[in-house]
C-alpha cells in the first residue's frame, strides 16, 4: 500500500506516485486553470472535484474543445442546459460552420445574439425546430426528452423497434421510441419508480455524460483515424510509404494504412497504438499495414483516446508479436444469458454491471445482427493477419505469427483467434497454437505451445508486461448508464471501483505458463466442410498457483485501516508448510496480527485491530513519474509542519525522484511542496507546476 499523489507538467500529462511504506492517501494537484484550458492535461473547476463521477466526462469534452466552464471558474454540473448552449455544442460536435449574417429565422434570436450563428446552423441541419409563434426560446432549458432525442440524432444510430414500459413515457409520447432505444442501449437508467421525468431540465452534467458516451457508441461520432507510433528498437528499420518513398527510421515515426515496414538482421521495431495495443516486429520481418480503423473512446481519467477497431496486416515474412486491447468482458454466450436479467415485468432495465453497448444485448435467440450501440464492445475480430498460406483473425488477445520458408504459425498466450486456410478454420484459445506446413495445407488442430513458441515468448517477456500495463492504464471508465435518474446529484458521487479483469495479472500468469511450457489441452475446435473435428487431449497441471489479483490492489489509495486483505489465485489452493509464516507488517516493519483463512482460490487476511496509519518519521519519499524527467540542478523540496520549514534535496534517476528525509515528529501533519519548475521532462522539455500534498506521521 502506497502514498499516491498526482503531479503534473505543463502541456504534458505526467503522473507522479509518491511512496511510503504501508501508508495510503490520494491528493490531486494542479494550479487553477481557466475553464476550457488545460493545466498539465487535467481540467480544473472550483466546483467540480476530480473524484466526482461526472468529472472524467467533463474533462473529455473540454479536451475535445466542446465544453467550457464559466468565467468564475465553475462548471455548474447541476444546472440546466439552455437551448442556445446546446446549439453551440451541436455545431462543435458535428463540425457545422456557424451562419454569418442573413435574415434571422427566429424572432427572438437576432443576428446580434451570441449564439445566432450556432442556432441558425443547427436548425438548418435539422437538429432544432422553433415554436409555432416563430420563436426559438434560446434561454429556455432543454428537457430530458428533448436531450435524449438530440443525442440519438447526433449519434447517427437508428431507433430501436423494441417496446419499453416507462411509467411517465407511454407509447403515444412523442419521445417514446427515443427513450426505449436509450434504455435498450444501456444509455439510460430509470429511477426506482420506473420514471424518466421527461419534462425535467437536462443538466450540464447529464450532457457531459451523454455526449461522451455517444462519441464512443454513435455510428456517426465514433469513427476515428487509427495510426500507430513506430519505434526502432535496434538495428535497421525501413518504412516505405504509400508514395513509394522509403526511409530509414532511427527513432520513431507515425505509420498507418499503406505503409510497409521492413526490419533488417539483428533489428527490432515496435508499433504502439493509442489504447495500449501494439506490435513487436522481430528481425528479418516484412509487413504491410493494409487497413486501419479506429473508434473514439474515453479513458478513465477523461482523456480522449482512439481504440483499435480494425487492423489488417499483410505479413510476408518474419515474426511479429501482437497485443490487442479488449474492451469487452462478455462473450456472445454470456450476453445471451445476461439478456434475461435486463427484463423485469416487461420493463427494459439498464444494467450497471456491463458497459453501455453491452447492457443492451436483448436480441431474440435467432437474431445475429449487432445493434449499433453494441458494436464498439462486441466480441469480434479486430486484427487480421494475412499470411501467404492462410489468414489469422485475432480477437482480444496476445498472439504471435511466424512466416518462414518451412511453416507459418499462429500461437496465443491469452484470448481467442481463428486461422483459415484452404477452406478449413481452426479456433484457438489461450496457450494454443496451429501451424500451416505448406501452401496447400490446412491448419493443424489446436495444440499446446511448442518449445520454440515458449522460447519466443520468453524473449519478449518485458514487452508483454509493458503492453499489458499500457492496456490497463488506457482502459475506459467504470460501466454506468450515461443518463441517470434526475434526483441523483451526480457531481458529488465518488468514482466507482473499476470492475473487470486485471489485465497485467492475467497476462503475467499466461506468460508464465507459456514460457514454462505449460499449455492448455487441445480442444475440439476445428471446423471444416466435412464437419470433422479435432481431438481432445489432457495432461496433468504442474504449474504452481499464481496470484491473479489482490484487494486492495497494488498501489491502491485510501485503503481503510480495517480493510480485509483478499488474494485470488489462479486455481484452488490449500494451506502449505509456510502458511503460518504469512505476515503483514506496519510502517515500522513490526508484524501485525492477522486472522487467515482459505476458501477455494481465495486467501483472506483479516488484520486484528486494524492497520497502523501514518507515515514513518524518517525514510525516503519516492516520486514516480510516468515520463522520464531530469533536474537541471538539485531538486529542492520544502517540508513544513505549519511552523517550521526545512529544505531537503532530492535526486532523479530516469522517472523517479528520491527524497530522503530525517527524523520528524510523531503524530504531526506535514506539507511537502515541490516548487514549480523544479523538474523537467526529458522528452518534451516542459516543467512541472507546483506539486504539494500533506501527510501525517504515525503515532509513537
Amino acid at each position: 500500500m502506497n502514498v499516491l499523489i498526482t503531479g503534473n507538467m505543463r502541456l504534458k500529462r505526467m503522473t507522479a506516485v509518491y511512496i511510503f511504506a504501508l501508508l495510503t492517501l490520494a491528493v490531486f494537484t494542479g494550479a487553477f486553470a481557466f475553464p476550457g484550458s488545460s493545466c498539465a492535461g487535467q481540467i480544473t473547476f472550483n466546483d467540480l472535484p476530480t473524484d466526482a463521477q461526472v468529472y472524467p466526462y467533463v474533462n473529455y469534452l473540454v479536451e475535445k474543445g466542446i465544453f467550457k466552464g464559466f468565467p468564475d471558474g465553475t462548471f455548474r454540473a447541476g444546472e440546466g442546459v439552455t437551448r442556445a448552449q446546446t446549439a453551440r455544442v451541436v455545431t462543435l460536435v458535428r463540425g457545422l460552420a456557424p451562419v454569418i449574417g442573413g435574415t434571422p429565422t427566429f424572432s427572438d434570436v437576432p443576428a446580434t445574439h451570441w449564439a445566432y450563428g450556432d442556432i441558425e446552423a443547427a436548425s438548418k441541419a435539422g437538429y432544432f425546430k422553433g415554436y409555432p409563434d416563430g420563436t426559438f426560446n434560446p434561454e429556455g432549458v432543454i428537457t430530458r426528452a428533448e436531450a435524449i432525442t438530440l443525442l440519438l440524432n447526433l449519434s447517427g444510430g437508428k431507433l430501436s423497434g423494441k417496446a419499453a414500459n416507462v411509467a411517465d413515457v407511454p407509447a403515444g409520447h412523442w419521445a417514446y421510441q427515443q427513450v426505449a432505444t436509450a434504455l435498450e442501449a444501456g444509455i439510460l437508467e430509470l429511477d426506482k419508480d420506473n420514471l424518466f421525468q421527461p419534462d425535467q431540465a437536462f443538466r450540464r452534467g447529464d450532457l457531459a455524460r451523454g455526449l461522451s458516451v455517444m462519441f464512443t457508441l454513435g455510428p456517426d461520432l465514433r469513427p476515428a483515424e487509427l495510426t500507430g507510433k513506430l519505434v526502432a528498437k535496434k538495428g535497421k528499420v525501413t518504412v516505405t510509404g504509400r508514395d513509394g518513398v522509403s526511409r530509414e527510421v532511427t527513432m520513431e515515426t507515425t505509420v498507418g494504412r499503406g505503409d510497409k515496414i521492413k526490419t533488417g538482421e539483428n533489428s527490432q521495431a515496435e508499433i504502439i497504438f493509442d489504447d495500449g495495443s501494439g506490435l513487436m516486429i522481430e528481425a528479418g520481418a516484412e509487413l504491410e499495414i493494409v487497413k486501419t480503423m479506429g473508434f473514439n473512446y474515453m479513458r478513465r481519467n477523461g482523456s480522449p483516446g482512439v481504440a483499435v477497431d480494425k487492423l489488417e496486416i499483410k505479413l510476408n515474412k518474419g515474426r511479429i508479436f501482437g497485443a490487442l486491447a479488449s474492451r469487452y468482458e462478455t462473450t456472445a454466450a454470456a450476453a445471451t444469458a445476461n439478456r434475461k436479467s435486463l427484463l423485469a415485468d416487461g420493463v427494459l432495465l439498464a444494467s450497471k454491471s456491463m458497459p453501455p453497448g453491452v447492457a443492451g444485448m436483448l436480441l431474440a435467440e435467432n437474431e445475429t445482427e449487432t445493434a449499433w450501440w453494441e458494436e464498439p464492445y462486441s466480441e469480434r475480430e479486430r486484427v487480421v493477419v494475412d499470411m501467404p498460406w492462410g489468414v489469422a483473425a485475432i480477437r482480444g488477445t496476445f498472439w504471435t505469427n511466424l512466416v518462414d520458408a518451412l511453416r507459418q504459425s499462429t500461437a496465443l498466450i491469452t484470448g481467442q483467434a481463428t486461422v483459415t486456410a484452404n477452406g478449413q478454420t481452426v479456433s484457438l484459445n489461450g496457450l494454443q497454437s496451429t501451424v500451416l506446413t505448406s501452401p496447400g495445407a490446412v491448419p493443424t488442430p489446436p495444440a499446446g505451445l511448442s518449445e520454440a513458441d515458449s522460447q519466443a515468448w520468453a524473449a519478449v517477456a518485458d514487452w508483454v508486461n509493458e503492453r499489458a500495463l499500457a492496456i490497463q492504464n488506457n482502459l475506459p471508465p467504470p460501466p454506468a448508464p450515461a443518463i441517470i435518474p434526475f434526483e441523483v446529484v451526480e457531481q458529488i458521487l465518488q468514482l466507482e471501483q473499476i470492475e473487470g479483469v486485471d489485465v497485467p495479472s492475467v497476462v503475467t500468469q499466461a506468460l508464465y505458463q507459456a514460457i514454462s511450457g505449460v499449455s492448455t489441452p487441445a480442444q475440439n475446435t476445428t471446423n471444416n466442410n466435412s464437419g470433422n473435428g479435432g481431438s481432445n487431449s489432457s495432461g496433468g497441471d504442474q504449474t504452481p498457483p499464481t496470484v491473479l489479483s489482490t484487494d486492495p490492489a497494488n498501489n491502491a489509495d485510501e485503503v481503510p485501516v480495517n480493510q480485509v486483505i483478499i488474494i485470488n489465485f489462479s486455481e484452488g489452493v490449500h494451506a502449505g508448510s509456510s502458511y503460518d509464516s504469512i505476515t503483514v507488517r506496519d510502517a515500522a516493519d513490526n508484524p501485525v496480527s492477522v486472522e487467515k483463512s482459505i476458501s477455494g482460490q481465495t486467501l483472506t487476511l483479516n488484520p486484528a485491530g486494524g492497520l497502523v496509519t501514518g507515515a514513518p518519521v524518517s525514510g525516503t519519499m519516492r516520486i514516480l513519474f510516468d515520463i522520464p524527467v531530469v533536474d537541471d540542478d538539485n531538486v529542492e523540496i520544502l517540508l513544513t509542519d505549519g511552523v517550521n520549514t526545512i529544505t531537503i534535496n532530492g535526486s532523479i534517476s530516469n522517472n523517479e525522484l528520491s527524497v530522503p528525509y530525517g527524523t520528524l515528529y510523531y503524530g504531526t501533519t506535514y506539507t511537502v511542496t515541490i516548487p514549480a519548475g523544479s523538474v523537467r521532462s526529458s522528452d518534451y522539455d516542459t516543467y512541472n507546476d507546483e506539486i504539494s500534498w500533506d501527510f501525517t506521521t504515525r503515532n509513537n
